[in-house]
């Protein structure tokens, strides 16, 4: 009931009082010009979800006028492209919401309404996953399709931590923490355990209709301060803040050894480790305060309770290096803009002054407080 409680102020909050409609751009998240074919669909069974008379009869109204745009197999992205149907997926994104629909409140629906839902479910292409699934929102559709045929969620709960409440691999970043996915929303619904940006109002929370509850699953104990993959990725801190710090090199990495290759190099960025810029995430070099480090120096990161070393040596060959401190956004930031000049993330980056020959850079990273080996 708490998703179906988020995918209704999240349309409500969108929901004009004029076309009755949720208004949402995917290009521009601020516009309300824009009326989402697959929003509304998701808006629909979120009133159904309620069961409450008034929030159902409204659900009806507002689903016989989605169907009217329905073209073959398939619905136009925004109701103002109609009749032109621009991405050919859409229709699958859109079989869960009438499966369930079927499923769950077929006796409400009326004769008239169960006849075309039924009709429409025969010729939308069914949902399914070709490969191996291998970011969170591939398992968040690996998790809908699952509960369509009712087999086994158990490949997509093996990528969850259960303390820090997070997908364990590769993701984008939304400010400070990692973007919310539909993914964080299903294993929140199966634990019965929310993160606190999962709480937070977010246009995910308009697809939050399509998740269904489950019996809990069980998860093996993992580590607080978590190592995804490889190069280095570290995640730490629990429910109400989720903290991060990443490797960003486009150099080989064979565990904690970065090969910088053969040939003329002059003043070029190797490397970069990115530290999620929580205002109590500080980094000192050597004990001080320092915008800029040498090889050799050792880097305090510091955040809550929880204190980092990390050191950066040459391990073979020669070569002029400097490192730099300072606010940047890391790949996969979200809400970095040309435009902008917000930062989420402190870069600690690592500058080639000047090099020929190949070198290898070794970083080693500690867990001081708790004298735990993290990377080494």
């Amino acid at each position: 009931m708490k998703l179906t409680n988020l995918a209704l102020i999240a349309a409500r909050k969108r929901q004009s009082r004029e076309t009755g409609f949720v208004h949402y751009c995917y290009e521009h998240p601020e516009s309300r010009d824009t009326i989402p074919l697959f929003e509304n669909f998701c808006f629909v069974l979120a009133l159904f979800k309620t069961r409450m008379a008034d929030h159902v009869l409204e659900g009806k109204a507002l689903l016989n006028k989605l169907l009217s745009f329905q073209v073959g197999n398939n619905f136009p992205i925004y109701l103002h492209e109609f009749p032109l149907c621009k991405n050919p997926n859409l229709s699958k994104h859109i079989y869960p919401v009438i499966f369930w629909l079927l499923k769950d409140f077929h006796v409400v629906l009326g004769e008239d309404l169960r006849t075309a839902l039924e009709s429409l479910l025969k010729v939308l292409p069914k949902p399914f996953l070709s490969k191996e699934p291998s970011s969170p929102e591939e398992w968040a559709e690996f998790l809908i399709l699952a509960q369509i045929e009712g087999s086994s969620l158990e490949p997509a709960l093996q990528k969850w931590h259960p303390t820090l409440l997070s997908y364990l691999g590769h993701q984008k970043q939304e400010k400070f923490e990692p973007a919310l996915t539909l993914y964080d929303l299903f294993l929140g619904e199966l634990t019965g355990n929310f993160s606190a940006r999962a709480l937070q109002n977010h246009p995910i929370h308009l697809r939050a209709s399509i998740v269904q509850s489950s019996a809990l699953p069980a998860f093996k104990p993992l580590p607080d301060i978590y190592e995804l993959s490889q190069p280095l990725s570290l995640l730490w801190g629990g429910k109400e803040k989720l903290h991060s710090l990443v490797l960003d090199t486009k150099k080989s990495v064979d565990g904690s050894t970065i090969y910088l290759e053969e040939g003329l190099v002059e003043e070029e960025i190797e490397l970069a480790f990115f530290l999620s810029a929580h205002p109590e995430n500080t980094v000192r070099v050597n004990n001080q305060k320092s915008n800029t480090f040498q090889l050799g120096d050792t880097l305090e990161i510091f955040s809550q309770d929880i204190k980092f070393t990390l050191t950066l040596s040459l391990l073979s060959g020669e070569g002029r290096f400097f490192g730099h401190i300072f606010q940047a956004n890391r790949p996969g930031q979200l809400l970095s803009r040309k435009d902008s000049f917000d930062c989420y993330d402190w870069k600690l980056s690592l500058r080639t002054v000047k090099r020929a020959g190949p070198c290898q850079i070794r970083f080693a990273l500690e867990n001081v407080v708790q004298k735990e080996l993290v990377h080494k």
